[in-house]
This record gives structure tokens, sequence and C-alpha cells, in this order.
């Protein structure tokens, strides 16, 4: 209930202090205005409306005359702003169409393709026509089985120059960026490396409960990841870095590909359904990249990522990682079938890696 009340709280503020029109101020004090002078001119005498304009069938006296003045002033006023009102939606409306949506959608998870994130998108958009859909096929085989994810690497680079490419030809200032996916963690951690510097971009996830596309809209539950206590770790140059935000990474898991020092991450209230804010979000890629910073002032050069999440919270966290700064940086897939349950990782382009390259696990790596 406590969550409930702060977001209508929240989402007052926003109303109060949104950008107006100052248009739609004079139309609104004046319809306001207009009709208490109506009100008050009851007083006087009956109104009636003669000719265009408003009088008070009653004595000349000073008073109606006042009112009478005030409600022809009034009632000019309000017409006047409701024109200028609807010019202002029309340029709006004009200025909305030349907008582009450039939206990515990451396929790798499913066989089928599903109802697609542009056309998701679509139905909630005043001009449907805008939308440049962006396929970015990850699929090798069925069930989302990858194969050769080499192969993979150089489709993932090029989305970053195509937004580069749509940017050019619309503008910086009229091209919306979305993203949506369900590919493997490696390759969206990737895909939001790839991405980070380019803006806003806004991030849709699947719903597996209500089988759609669906925007991070939900409310913020306050849950963040647990601090860990890495004073308590004997780290090395290598280390795992364990995150895990809808499933728990698994200790005997991680022994079948590492023998190096773990430091575990989990989200306090482990879910697979409660990522839907974007605030909550941000908050969850800030941590992860504080803790990064904290591992490589501990003298940690390479970091083996092992992360159970959801796909946008995969995405942001690529997004927030930051690649000049910050130790280099691996990123593995889990196969629970398989005897080595982290097979093959991607080395993200960062710190002295200039391009990104698959790395596989033959034996448990060790310092």
């Amino acid at each position: 209930m406590k969550i409930i009340f702060q977001h209508f709280i929240i989402k007052y503020i926003d109303w109060k202090f949104r950008k107006r029109s100052p248009f739609l101020i004079v139309f609104t004090a004046s319809a306001f205005l207009l009709g208490a002078l109506v009100g008050i001119g009851g007083l006087f005498g009956k109104i009636s409306y003669q000719g265009y304009v408003f009088q008070i069938s009653q004595s000349d006296t000073a008073a109606a005359s006042v009112i009478n003045f005030l409600i022809v002033l009034l009632t000019a006023a309000l017409g006047l702003s409701l024109i200028v009102l609807i010019i202002e939606f029309a340029i709006e409306r004009i200025s909305a169409s030349k907008r582009k949506h450039f939206v990515i959608e990451g396929r790798g998870l499913r066989d089928d393709d599903g109802l697609s994130l542009s056309k998701s998108i679509g139905t909630t958009l005043f001009f449907k026509s805008r939308i440049v859909p962006y396929t970015l096929d990850l699929r090798q085989g069925a069930d989302g089985k990858i194969k050769e994810p080499e192969l993979l690497i150089p489709k993932i680079s090029a989305v970053k120059e195509s937004v580069n490419q749509a940017r050019a030809g619309s503008g910086k200032e009229n091209l919306d960026v979305y993203y949506g996916g369900l590919t493997a963690v490696p390759l969206t951690f990737l895909t939001g490396v790839e991405l980070d510097d380019e803006g806003t971009i806004l991030v849709y996830d699947w719903d597996r409960t209500s089988e759609r596309w669906r925007a991070l809209d939900g409310l913020d539950d306050g849950l963040r990841l647990e601090e860990p206590d890495l004073d308590a770790i004997s780290l090395s140059k290598n280390i795992v870095l364990a995150v895990s935000v809808s499933y728990p990474v698994i200790d005997t898991d991680l022994s079948t590909s590492f023998k190096i020092p773990v430091v575990s991450v989990k989200l306090d209230g482990m879910s697979s359904s409660s990522h839907w804010s974007a605030d909550k979000q941000a908050a969850l890629a800030d941590q992860f990249f504080e803790t990064t910073k904290k591992l490589s002032a501990l003298g940690v050069e390479h970091i083996h990522l092992v992360l159970a999440a959801p796909n946008s919270v995969v995405f942001n966290f690529g997004r927030r990682y930051d690649k000049r700064n910050l130790p280099d940086i691996t990123v593995y897939q889990y196969e629970r079938l398989l005897k080595t349950k982290y097979p093959w990782g991607v080395r993200m382009p960062v710190g002295e890696t200039e391009s990104a390259c698959v790395e596989y696990i033959t034996q448990a790596i060790i310092d």
C-alpha cells in the first residue's frame, strides 16, 4: 500500500509540474471565470444571448455593466485560446509524424517469430508508418541452441552502425530507439555494451505470464542487490562475479568451469518477475557498476561474469559497464545439461580487448 501511495504522489507531482501551454492556462482560467461570472450575473437579472453578445436584462447598474463586459471579454479569450490550442495540437502532430521509431528486436530463444516488438509498439503510436523494425536474429537451431556463437558476433556489432545510419537519415532529435529481446545472456550483454553510447533507449521485455511485450512500467518495490563482503574474500587478478537476479547461481555448477575466487551477489527477494520497474533496473545497474568498480580498485584485472537475470536486466547491465575504465570482462552461457555448465563466454570489447570474441572452456579456469 505504501508503494502504491508513493507511486500516486510521484505521478501527481509530475502532472502538477509538467510543462503547460500558456494558452491552455488561458483557456482553463477563462472557462472557470466565465462560469463564475455567469453565476454572479444571475444575481442581477436573467442573462440572455443576443447577437453573439451576453447581456444582462435588468437595470443598467454599474455592477451589471462590468459583469457584462467581463463576460464578453472572457468569451473572446476562451474562443481565441481554443483556436490556438487546436493549431498547437496540429503542429505537434505534424512534428510527431517526422519522428522515426527504430525498434531493435533480438531473437534467439524461440523458434517461432511470435508477436513482433515493432507491431506491439505500433499499437501505442499515433503514426505507425514511421516504425523502422530491425530484427537481430541470433538463432542457430531449435530451442535456442547455439552451435557457433562466434558467427553471431558480427551481427551484434552491426547494430550500432544501423542505429547511427538511422540517426543520420532522420536527425538525432527525430529518432526514438527501442530494444527488446529473447537472446542468450552473453549476446544480450554484448548488445548492451555495443549500444552504451546511443543515448536514451526505451527497453521492453517479454512478459511470459501475459505473453506480450511490455515496457518497464511497473512500480519499484525497493528491493536491491545484496552488497558482497569483499574484505572476506581472497581475491585474485581473475575472479568470478556471480549475479543472481531471477534464479540462483549454484556453486556446484560454477565449480565445473572455474577454480578461481567467486564473488556472489544476489537480489533481495530473488524473482523472475520483479524487474518491471525502470527505476529499479537503473538502481540495480548502478549497484552492478559500483561492485565492478570496487573489484577493479582491489586489483581484479579480469571479471568472469555469470549472470542469471531477465533479458532487459542483462541488456541494461551491459550498457552500464564502463568499457574504458573497468577490467576486462567475459560473460558466460549456462547449459544445464552439459557436464561443463558454462562451456563458453563472450569476451567483451572493453579494456584492452578491442573487439568481442568467443572463449571456450575445455577445462576449468584456474588463476
